[in-house]
């Protein structure tokens, strides 16, 4: 039951005694002794249950909703400077976060979830941001963390996803606190990775991809922006997907659960043909990169080596979430 306010339980005791008047009226047109003896009764039991139904409808807890879940909540944190040129990186990957939390909005509603998206003011640098975003209670944050200070690794606090391209190996003491959406900036710099090729830049996307959905996907950007998407964009579009994902998946939206879900072998669909997982050692992606094609769609290249990807597709690790 809704609650009603003051205003409409004025409006019903003026009803409620508008009909006692009626009814006491009707009596006394038929017997003017009846009606002395009656009409103060049904004048008491009309304003009785007027009372009644005052208090049960202002007293009376307030029942869910269907489409109103306590708890089923996805705060999702966007890091990224407002202003950036229109060609930068960290704008096409803000753009792509724009259009995975969209989607995410329409898509969790269906699944009585809600998506509310958090922004820091303009005028906090990267690691205030950062903070605040947390403080706010974000379930994740993402952006370009290449170089935000890093979070310690206190147990608690939003899962981090980082959109940007970083110079240096990943560290492999499982000491990592944000899981990486694109590869190194030369991915022949990780362990047990090659390439065919090493003076051709790997891409994890390409606006030329057709099968497996990608070209919806690059249609829907597409139509959004007018631009075609990178991967900066499909990184920052692919961060809410697989954070809406493993919240439908695990039923939950805490950080630390999911943090876990996705250390332990958590597939998700990126339009690539094939699943994609978080190495739990170095907390990047696993997944096909491109190489660039000047026509038609680009060759996809496995830059992991067979022992590493049998390893990593397992979940086997020594690495746990930071939250254990």
């Amino acid at each position: 039951m809704h609650k009603f306010s003051q205003r409409n339980l004025f409006a019903i005791a003026q009803i409620a005694l508008a009909r006692s008047a009626q009814l006491s009226s009707n009596v006394r047109t038929k017997s003017r002794d009846v009606s002395r003896v009656h009409s103060p009764r049904i004048m008491k039991f009309s304003l009785v249950t007027c009372l009644c139904v005052l208090v049960s409808t202002s007293s009376s807890p307030q029942q869910p909703n269907s489409s109103n879940h306590a708890g089923r909540r996805v705060a999702i944190g966007v890091l990224a400077p407002r202003e950036e040129p229109r060609d930068s990186a960290t704008a096409s990957s803000s753009r792509g976060v724009t259009l995975g939390i969209e989607e995410a909005v329409r898509t969790a509603s269906l699944f009585g979830w809600k998506v509310v998206e958090l922004q820091a003011p303009d005028s906090l640098d990267a690691a205030a941001a950062l903070r605040l975003l947390s403080a706010m209670g974000a379930t994740a944050i993402v952006g370009n963390l290449t170089l935000t200070l890093q979070r310690a690794h206190s147990g608690s606090g939003p899962i981090l996803f980082d959109v940007g391209r970083h110079q240096h190996p990943p560290r492999s003491d499982c000491g990592d606190s944000e899981f990486h959406l694109l590869p190194l900036v030369d991915p022949a710099d990780g362990a047990e990775q090659a390439k065919p090729d090493s003076s051709v830049h790997l891409l994890a996307w390409s606006s030329s991809l057709e099968r497996f959905g990608a070209a919806q996907l690059n249609q829907r950007y597409q139509k959004r922006f007018g631009l075609a998407m990178d991967e900066y964009a499909w990184a920052g579009w692919m961060s809410i997907k697989v954070l809406l994902d493993a919240v439908l998946k695990k039923g939950t939206a805490d950080p630390c659960a999911l943090e876990a879900f996705l250390l332990t072998g958590a597939r998700f669909d990126g339009h690539k043909g094939v699943p994609l997982f978080f190495d739990p050692e170095t907390r990047y992606l696993v997944q096909p990169l491109f190489a660039p094609s000047t026509s038609g769609e680009p060759e996809s290249v496995d830059v992991y080596g067979a022992s590493t990807a049998q390893r990593r597709r397992s979940g086997a690790s020594s690495c746990r979430s930071v939250c254990a």
